[in-house]
């Protein structure tokens, strides 16, 4: 590309001479019309000895005969079209001119997946203005050559070695706007981002309209949607109709109680009569009566958290919707089916049958003959007028989807309806139907984001045999992300019914916690350990000592913030599992001990009063064996900062927050170096943390506890950056020592002694004092001072200032005071230490 005078990042800048207006139009030439020329064969001399290479009026025709079929003039205007027919004659040429050897074939898929990975950098590296139509038309032909690509590996034989996820970007801001005008809650939106990867997905979800029923999500935020929260202060029951005058039809909770205090039955309802005379017979249940469970969104309309009871016109419509569905074998011999509705069948009020009814739920949903979801933003549009794969997408980003409870409710499932407006849908055969079309282009990539979430909806207890050996808990995490309740200490329970654990354990604790403390021990007993890398995950923790490992809850990950959702899959798919003990988690990690540097000289490391003091961007540390230096970033901050204004880093800065510092400055802290598909070298993820005294001398292992704390990325500073702060550490020994320093200390114990060891005083008289401002300054002088002495007889120094990137010559003198005020050194530990995570 510099053979044409262009570089990205000068155009980003503005100080390319041939600007945006000139890089559009070559990327768009180089990377697509470029990709369908390689695609098409344009010279397979490089794959076979003897092939001449296409001569110019062969390339001529080819370069033609893409253009006549991508290009469309639309008057004074051009623009690129590719239609499936096109592209497919494209690929039929491909195959009619490749020669059929294996060993050829593998070479030219191999080119071409090295063209995919140049495309992808460099569609990466484009300048924030740069044409969003261009660029993302460029990403939708590469991620269909790119399955191209993967298929023709599997036909030969060969594993596909190439994996790109293309559609990163695609919504931009003015897609998400109009999404939201047409009736998308921005969590939905953001959860479309984390979950769907291919541009085929998002572009049909972004052409998808969800304005009915009219919602209000003015009050959803990024990663919740608090639409469908149920306050039951404020609930009040809804009619089918607005005008209705039906009164409601209650049952008797005894009667529940009575069928739930048995063993292995429940009770569903016999519904007989017309609108106003509506009744609904307790009937106990049985192998020989096949019934529906419903499984629906209680903001919808057919939920009560108060009693038993729902009006008549809405009990006399879903009969109607059950008995539609026209399968006999559920219809007794009045023609009207049992069925099995939550808010009439669990006793609504605390007690013995609420807690019964909860630990059959798992058993009503593996009995039910079907399960029929209802969900109004499902049935405001009708299946008829949509495509089996948008009914699928309408489906996996409903209200439906985004409750906790309906998860277990279709996993358990064994057949699975959804109400559209006009009928209901089996999910297995759209499935099954999408599985047939999905070697055809337009289905290709679809499948995939259409799969990941049928499979999270049934790998739980209906496992497809490919899937056999994924890990419970990572389809677990997946499932749950985006996932609300209404009440939290529900969370516990539809883990432990997903994950088949004793129900009746966990219902005995009553507290969130402590529910979700006996979730993590139950799942540690049944599988032997807890996989290891669940330090490494940034959401709220357990407040339980020897418990702070352990997450507080699964649905408060803010999904796809600061980790991509396939990585949290791999994590969690880790093989080494690490003991629950009462220290804590026992893991094993390489890692590092940091302290504190040895006092050199009469003064160790520490803040100057009145020195303002730089916000927390990394934590300096340098192995004491090695001299070598590394950074220590926090993963959390670094992922916000690459997405705030100016205002919200400002507004942060202010907060005067430093947990890296903090840590650090115990004198004490362990650094656990995260080695799992560590793929750039000398760049580790890493938890960072308090290392804690032994809670018993006599411990049967030795191990450092360590108090869990934030998670960072530890990465080695490079030669140059080494240098200058070798130089920069001697420098500041030197203002530590000096009479400068102990004069501006001699100062500030003064102003202490005369605010009597008030800190309010004590902080406003250091900011409004004038000495000690004027001792700063002197201080500050004589950085600059000797910095510019360094300068002039270290050309070593400055080469490495100018090479680092990091810092200009004439400001470098503002890092010494980080080494007046902090000074770490760290000593490498056992590639297999021993930790106990708290």
């Amino acid at each position: 590309m510099e053979a044409y005078g262009l570089h990205i990042h000068h155009a980003e800048a503005g100080s390319s001479q041939h600007g945006m207006e000139t890089l559009e139009p070559f990327i768009q030439t180089w990377l697509y019309f470029g990709l369908l020329s390689e695609f098409l064969c344009v010279n397979l001399s490089g794959f076979k000895e003897g092939t001449p290479s296409v001569n110019e009026k062969e390339f001529r025709a080819i370069v033609d005969l893409i253009y006549e079929a991508t290009l469309i003039q639309d008057g004074n205007r051009k623009y690129v079209n590719l239609s499936s027919d096109s592209l497919n004659s494209f690929l039929q040429s491909t195959r009619q001119r490749l020669p059929k050897e294996t060993e050829i074939m593998r070479k030219f898929y191999q080119h071409l997946n090295h063209c995919l990975s140049c495309t992808s950098s460099m569609l990466a590296a484009l300048p924030a203005g740069f044409n969003h139509a261009v660029k993302c038309s460029i990403a939708a032909l590469a991620e269909l050559l790119m399955n191209t690509v993967n298929t023709a590996f599997r036909l030969i034989g060969l594993k596909p070695d190439f994996g790109r996820f293309w559609g990163k970007g695609f919504l931009d801001n003015e897609a998400k706007n109009l999404m939201k005008s047409h009736g998308w809650c921005i969590s939905d939106i953001t959860r479309l981002e984390a979950k769907y990867k291919s541009i085929q997905s998002l572009y049909a979800a972004r052409m998808m309209d969800k304005s009915l029923p009219r919602r209000n999500h003015d009050n959803c935020t990024k990663f919740s949607c608090n639409f469908f929260q149920i306050n039951k202060g404020a609930f009040r029951l809804q009619h089918q109709e607005d005008t209705c005058p039906c009164n409601p039809l209650e049952v008797d909770c005894e009667a529940l109680a009575s069928i739930l205090s048995k063993d292995d039955v429940f009770p569903v309802l016999n519904f007989t009569g017309d609108l106003y005379n509506l009744k609904a017979d307790i009937v106990e249940s049985t192998p020989e009566i096949p019934f529906v469970a419903i499984s629906h969104v209680w903001a919808d309309g057919l939920g009560n958290p108060n009693s038993n009871s729902l009006f008549r016109c809405k009990l006399h419509h879903l009969t109607k919707l059950v008995a539609a569905i026209g399968t006999q074998d559920i219809l007794h011999k009045q023609n009207i089916p049992y069925i099995w509705l939550d808010t009439l069948c669990c006793p609504a009020q605390d007690g013995d049958g609420k807690q019964q009814a909860i630990e059959k739920i798992r058993l009503v949903y593996q009995q039910a003959k079907h399960v029929l979801v209802l969900d109004a933003g499902l049935m405001s549009y009708s299946a008829s007028d949509q495509e089996e794969f948008e009914q699928l997408v309408r489906i996996f980003t409903s209200g439906w989807m985004r409750r906790l409870w309906t998860l277990q409710e279709g996993a358990l499932s064994k057949s699975l309806y959804f109400q559209f407006a006009d009928r209901a849908v089996p999910i297995a055969e759209l499935m099954n139907t999408i599985f047939k079309k999905c070697n055809q282009m337009r289905y290709k990539a679809i499948f995939m984001d259409l799969s990941n979430e049928y499979h999270g909806l049934t790998s739980f207890f209906h496992p497809s045999p490919d899937l056999a050996d994924t890990n419970e808990i990572a389809t677990l995490d997946r499932s749950l992300q985006f996932r609300n309740v209404s009440v939290p200490a529900d969370e516990p329970l539809c883990i432990g019914t997903l994950m088949d654990l004793n129900l009746n354990e966990i219902l005995n604790v009553k507290e969130k916690n402590g529910r979700m403390q006996k979730v993590w021990q139950l799942i540690a007993a049944k599988k032997g350990g807890f996989p290891m890398q669940v330090i490494f995950f940034q959401e709220p923790r357990i407040d339980v000592p020897g418990w702070r490992w352990a997450p507080k809850s699964l649905l408060a990950w803010d999904g796809g913030s600061h980790e991509l959702m396939n990585t949290r899959f791999l994590k969690w798919s880790e093989k080494n599992l690490g003991k629950v003990t009462d220290q804590g988690l026992r893991v094993q990690y390489p890692g590092y001990r940091i302290k504190v540097a040895p006092e050199t000289g009469d003064r160790k490391p520490q803040l100057l009063p009145g020195f303002p003091r730089r916000p927390e961007f990394n934590l300096c540390v340098q192995d004491i064996n090695t001299g070598e230096w590394y950074h220590i970033y926090d993963k959390s901050y670094a992922s916000l900062n690459q997405t705030w204004t100016e205002e919200e880093r400002k507004s942060h800065n202010e907060l005067g927050l430093f947990p890296l510092h903090d840590i650090a400055e115990t004198s004490d802290s362990g650094l656990l170096l995260n080695s799992l598909n560590n793929k750039i070298p000398r760049v580790h993820e890493a938890l960072f943390g308090t290392i804690l005294a032994p809670q018993s001398p006599d411990s049967p292992e030795e191990g450092l506890t360590v108090r869990r704390g934030r998670v960072v990325v530890v990465s080695l500073v490079r030669p140059q950056v080494t240098y200058v702060y070798n130089t920069l550490r001697r420098l500041a020994l030197d203002v530590r020592t000096s009479d400068l320093a102990e004069k501006h200390r001699a100062i500030y114990e003064r102003l202490a002694r005369e605010r009597d060891g008030s800190p309010d005083l004590l902080e406003a008289a250091i900011a409004n004092s004038e000495e000690l401002g004027t001792s700063v300054k002197q201080i500050e002088k004589e950085m600059q001072r000797m910095v510019e002495m360094v300068a002039a007889t270290d050309d070593q120094f400055v080469t490495a200032v100018e090479e680092s990137g990091e810092v200009h010559l004439n400001s470098v003198w503002l890092w010494i005071y980080e080494f007046v005020a902090h000074d770490y050194v760290g000593e490498k530990l056992a590639e297999e230490q021993v930790w106990f995570v708290d």
